[in-house]
Order: C-alpha cells, then sequence, then structure tokens
C-alpha cells in the first residue's frame, strides 16, 4: 500500500475507527472536464481541477449513526489548517449513509473524535452515539437453482433459446455473456419453464475500492417464458431474501467500460445497451444503489432512460444523482433520455437505436445544446 498523503491523519482515523479505506490513493486533485458560463451566458466546457472532495480519501465507519460499510468519508486535506487561518479545514467529510456530518457543529465534533487533545475537543461537548447493533451472522451464501442448464448449450429450437430470438438476440452469445441458464420450477403441482439470469454484486477491493472490484453472486432472477401456466403467474421470480434494492444489475460489466453508464429498468433493457447498462430492477434508485452509483462510477456521464410511464420518475432519479455528485464536486453530466420513438422501453428497441439515442445526447450535451 502507498503512503497516505496525510499521514498524520490515516494515523489517527486508524486508530480511533480500526481498519481505513483509502480512496483515490496518492491523488492531489482529479483533473476532468468543468463546466463554465462565459460572458455571453453561453454553456461552455474545459479542463480543470476539482476543488473540495478530489483527491485521496479516507472511509471509515460513521460513528454518528450504526455504520458498518465505511460509508463517511474524510478528504485528506481535512483537519488541516488553510494558510492564514486558525481553523481547521473540517467540511471536507460526508457521511453517505444517513447524510450525518450536516451541521458546522457535527464537524467539530468528528474534529474532536479525531484529535482529542485538541483545542477544539476541549471546547465540545461530544453527543451520545448511538450503540452499535450487534453483528449478525453471516447469510448464507446464494446460490442458483438446482438443475439449470446452461442456455448457450441448447439447440436454437428450444423455447428458452426462441425466447430469446424473439426479443432480437442471438440466443447463444447473450447466453454466455450473461451466464444465463433455463430451469423448470415446479409451481402449483406445474411445471413452469423459466430463463434464469444471475444477478451479481460489486465487491470494492480493499484498498483500491472500485478499480479493482471484483463480482459476487447475489441472487437470480428467474424470467417466465412462453403463456402463463396459472392465473396470476409472476413473470419474474426471485430467490428468497434477495435485496434487489442492493444491486446494479450488471455493474460488474459497466465497471470495465469508459464512458457514459446508462440507468434502465430491467435485465432485457440492459443487454439491448449493452456493457455499459445497468438495471435497477425497477423504477427507483434506492440509497444503497445511490451510494454505489456514485462511488463507483464518479466523473462518468449517467444517463437515465427508463420507460415511457416512468418520466417522473426519471425525473427524481435525475435529479437525486446531481445532488449526490454536488456534494462530491463531481461536475459529470446526469441526462434523462427517452427510448427511441415507437418504443415503450429500451427493450423493444434495437442496440443500435439505443447506440444511436446514447450518442446523440452526449453530442447535445457536449454541444451545449
Amino acid at each position: 500500500m502507498s503512503m497516505p498523503l496525510n499521514q498524520l491523519l490515516y494515523d489517527r482515523l486508524k486508530a480511533v475507527f480500526g481498519h481505513v479505506n483509502i480512496v483515490n490513493a496518492g491523488q492531489t486533485n482529479i483533473v476532468e472536464k468543468t463546466i463554465y458560463y462565459d460572458r455571453q451566458r453561453k454553456l461552455r466546457h474545459g479542463v480543470g481541477i476539482r476543488p473540495g472532495l478530489s483527491g485521496e480519501e479516507y472511509a471509515v465507519n460513521c460513528p454518528f449513526c450504526p455504520d458498518t460499510g465505511k460509508h463517511l468519508y474524510l478528504n485528506y486535506r481535512w483537519g488541516t489548517y488553510p494558510q492564514g487561518s486558525r481553523f481547521p479545514n473540517l467540511h471536507p467529510a460526508h457521511c453517505f449513509r444517513n447524510n450525518c456530518i450536516d451541521s458546522f457543529e457535527k464537524c467539530k465534533q468528528l474534529f474532536a473524535m479525531v484529535f482529542p487533545d485538541s483545542a477544539i475537543a476541549r471546547q465540545v461537548k461530544l453527543p451520545a452515539i448511538p450503540p452499535k447493533q450487534a453483528d449478525a451472522p453471516p447469510p448464507p451464501k446464494p446460490e442458483l437453482p438446482p438443475d439449470c442448464v446452461l442456455v448457450e448449450q441448447l439447440p436454437l429450437e428450444h423455447p428458452a433459446c426462441r425466447y430469446l430470438a424473439s426479443r432480437g438476440f442471438d440466443p447463444h452469445a447473450i447466453a454466455k455473456g450473461r451466464e444465463l441458464r433455463y430451469c423448470e420450477f415446479r409451481e402449483h403441482g406445474i411445471i413452469v419453464p423459466r430463463i434464469v439470469i444471475p444477478c451479481f454484486k460489486l465487491v470494492p477491493h480493499p484498498e483500491h475500492m472500485y478499480s479493482q472490484a471484483t463480482k459476487e453472486l447475489a441472487g437470480w432472477q428467474a424470467r417466465l417464458i412462453g403463456p402463463p401456466p396459472y392465473e396470476d403467474a409472476p413473470k419474474y421470480r426471485f430467490p428468497k431474501g434477495m435485496e434487489k434494492s442492493r444491486l446494479l444489475y450488471g455493474a460488474e460489466k459497466a465497471i470495465h467500460t469508459t464512458g457514459p453508464v446508462v440507468l434502465v429498468e430491467g435485465t432485457v433493457d440492459v443487454w439491448k445497451v449493452g456493457d455499459h447498462g445497468m438495471a435497477l430492477l425497477g423504477k427507483t434508485l434506492s440509497s444503497n444503489q445511490y451510494d454505489r452509483l456514485l462511488r463507483a462510477f464518479s466523473s462518468r456521464p449517467v444517463l437515465v432512460m427508463l420507460d415511457n410511464d416512468a418520466a417522473d420518475a426519471a425525473k427524481k432519479i435525475v435529479s437525486s444523482i446531481i445532488v449526490g455528485r454536488h456534494i462530491l464536486d463531481d461536475s459529470a453530466p446526469v441526462l434523462s433520455v427517452s427510448p427511441p420513438p415507437g418504443r415503450k422501453d429500451p427493450g423493444e428497441a434495437s442496440s443500435a437505436e439505443l447506440r444511436t439515442i446514447i450518442t446523440e445526447a452526449m453530442r447535445k450535451y457536449e454541444a451545449g445544446e
């Protein structure tokens, strides 16, 4: 591990909180495209340095909430004294779990915890810290349903392959790329054929975080193929206990791409978008998905392309991401785009149509239109 940029702060955090994750190790500033207006108030772009929270950060468990996921991020400049100032810089810190550092008083309390011998610590009354919840036993690792068959090994005339072909895919290619299985479920005494779609979660590296993230099976989605075999047969099945709101389906592929990422609703939508696509598995962005998006895909354009009947939900998602990126001083664009004309959702469009929509949206943004 490289030496922290602020060894004193790192050592104090380690002494107070235990393990410390270093994010953006060794980076003093992040140079990237910035947005500004010229004298005629016309949108322009240039290259500049992000101030504030850019560069190396230290992630620890927030002491103001029952945090066990290291959601409190402190910039390496935190606690340093700007030139000519007699008061430390306490603003580059943020809790992405409950937004706990929401006042100057909280900033001083945090400083007092980290530097208990400081003058500020002698002036601050520390609050009662909520007790940490007892660690629950780890849940069993998710597994795929038994007796599954890889779709790529099935003949093209098989119902699973015919379904994928009807949606505009090369059955064997998409099955191999997304590790699809075929499985027959017994529901209400009836054999129900379904395509099983593995869902993976991103696992950040202990030191390098998302730059070297790996994937881990988090559950699966079983899509009905053919007509419903009984009344109220669900189109999709999920394993018991699977937390869909904690996943961004397709993130394990999107993390290895460059350029914009595209948020959509469902798995088929992701397949049509390609490796840049990620699915919410619904129409809302959960707090966990929000945190993962801000951290793992920082400085990358985000395009939100929900179904046509979810325009209001898309606007809310765009607004929330913009607010989060503003806190992190991340100026990368967040745009709302619609499916191609005549298509109610991205899954109905062709991959070529979606590439055109995405390219055009980025072109308009770059041109300031």
